[in-house]
């Protein structure tokens, strides 16, 4: 094969192995490590004797997930159930939760083998030391303090694997505008969802930022009844929430909303909302498109701006009492009687059952 051939394959071989994971390994090498009882305590194993990874020169490095695997032994009247233990990364300061317990009423080893945590994931420059403690202690009260007689970690078991990629910089892949509900929209309310638009990226490095989105009310009936619309974000949650505003514009047909908002690798949802002026027209329609958007700069535009369907403005048709749904409602009573049978009380009583769409008169009892 000609060099220039070689170097290719060696570059393409390369580029596969960095898009798939690199992994990396360590094992503590010495002696047992001691426990304490009754809670962990990290002057007595641990935070004192953590196991550190060395992320490799160049980078930067994603980390996606690490697997741990370690022996614990019981002994002395201590029993394997008793064992707890989890996994802590000191540069997160982030742990698997619970502790992790043995199995079986008796001493003797076991082991342990954990995978996929991702207690340590996220972006890491070359040469980073990834540092974790193995939180262990005992439950068995038998012997106090801090030692291996009754429960250790067995020397030279304790290994971690780091699962790692390089940090690809982040890149717009596409956008897409979509029509979440086409309900009707209660003529008494003053705002509502009208379009989601979801924005998906690939990549960790330098998070790219979404500037602008450009919208129009066509479709609606009446601007006039358009105040303002807002512009939420919700990160990678494809779920509508009117919290984190990105921007806010007056209704004009033709808007531009102006926000700063970084964007997550994977899909990233904003949510248009109109504000309304109440009361709104019944049968008046309520629609709108997205144009664009613009990201570092540049415009792109979603492969669908103008979704099918439309949100139409009904009855509000308040309920009873500011309630709603269907719930049981006492009129004034029409009918009340008492009537003595065979020494006991018979009664008659009216009553009505409300809900949106159907009135109900019953008698009972």
């Amino acid at each position: 094969m000609k060099p220039k051939n070689q170097l290719l394959v060696i570059l393409y071989l390369l580029t596969c192995n960095l898009s798939f994971g690199l992994t990396i390994s360590n094992t503590l090498i010495g002696n047992d490590i001691p426990t304490n009882n009754q809670s962990y305590d990290g002057n007595c194993n641990g935070a004192t004797s953590p196991l550190t990874i060395v992320l490799p020169a160049g980078g930067p490095w994603v980390v996606n997930f690490v697997d741990v695997q370690y022996e614990m032994t019981s002994s002395g009247g201590g029993w394997k159930s008793e064992q707890r233990s989890r996994l802590f990364c000191q540069n997160t300061g982030l742990n698997e939760g619970g502790y992790i317990s043995g199995t079986g009423n008796s001493g003797g080893v076991q082991l342990y083998n954990r995978t996929g945590l991702n207690i340590a994931n996220g972006q890491f420059a070359g040469g980073t030391n990834l540092s974790f403690e193995l939180q262990a202690y005992r439950t068995w009260t038998g012997m106090p303090g801090c030692n291996d007689n009754v429960a250790k970690i067995n020397g030279g078991t304790w290994q971690i694997t780091v699962d790692y990629e390089l940090a690809i910089p982040m890149t717009y892949v596409s956008s897409v505008t979509s029509q979440l509900s086409i309900t009707n929209v209660k003529n008494c309310v003053d705002s509502t969802q009208i379009l989601k638009i979801e924005v998906e990226t690939s990549g960790t490095l330098g998070a790219i930022e979404l500037t602008q989105i450009d919208l129009t009310t066509n479709g609606s009936t009446s601007l006039g009844e358009i105040s303002n619309i807002n512009v939420y974000y919700t990160g990678t949650s494809n779920s509508f929430l009117n919290v984190n505003l990105f921007g806010t514009v007056a209704s004009n047909g033709n808007v531009i909303v102006n926000g700063n908002q970084g964007l997550q690798e994977g899909v990233n949802y904003f949510w248009v909302e109109y504000l309304l002026n109440v009361p709104t027209t019944v049968s008046n329609l309520l629609d709108g498109t997205c144009t664009g958007i613009t990201i570092d700069g540049v415009l792109e535009i979603p492969s669908i701006t103008s979704p099918a369907g439309h949100r139409m403005i009904g009855v509000c048709n308040p309920d009873p009492g500011g309630i709603n749904n269907e719930q049981v409602w006492l009129l004034s009573v029409s009918k009340f009687d008492a009537v003595d049978s065979n020494g006991g009380l018979e009664f008659s009583l009216q009553y009505a059952i409300f809900d949106d769409a159907l009135f109900k008169r019953r008698t009972s009892f």
